[in-house]
């Protein structure tokens, strides 16, 4: 038995192939023919950059050059962390606020330092002042998210 829904119908054939091909380039759907991946680590630390042992740590494979919201998004689909949140500011990008369910407290006291707290980003070791959309993902980085109190000491405290 054959079924036949006159509203969607089914085109097929080079003509229809070609069409849709000249649709994708005219509104940018073109894939690099050779979009290569990179690997990396992810790692989510209790505490600053040094912190020996992670809440999370896993490898990712994500495009060149994609932003830390793929990465983020592979580390969910592979299960290395449940989830994360982000939000927006204007002109400064975008911040993780949550993963894994722990969220950072900017207007509430910490029970152990009295200090409001977030997530803080490093790439390869080194503290960033820019969000997760603006990182590029390159082979061999470390891209860290490490939750801290919101002021961090330069000098010893």
């Amino acid at each position: 038995m054959r079924i036949t829904h006159d509203r969607f119908p089914c085109r097929t054939g080079k003509g229809f192939l070609l069409g849709l091909v000249a649709v994708m380039a005219t509104i940018g759907g073109t894939v690099p023919a050779h979009a290569s991946n990179v690997s990396l680590t992810l790692r989510v630390s209790p505490g600053d950059a040094a912190s020996p042992v992670p809440i999370a740590q896993c490898p990712v494979s994500v495009p060149a050059s994609a932003d830390g919201i793929a990465v983020l998004d592979a580390a969910t689909a592979s299960h290395c962390i449940s989830g994360y949140d982000t939000v927006t500011y204007a002109g400064y990008g975008t911040f993780v606020t949550c993963i894994d369910g722990i969220c950072g407290q900017p207007n509430a006291q910490t029970p152990v330092d009295g200090l409001a707290t977030f997530w803080h980003m490093f790439e390869n070791k080194q503290s960033t002042s820019h969000g997760v959309d603006a990182y590029t993902a390159a082979s061999g980085d470390v891209l860290e998210f490490s939750y801290a109190p919101s002021v961090i000491c330069f000098i010893p405290c």
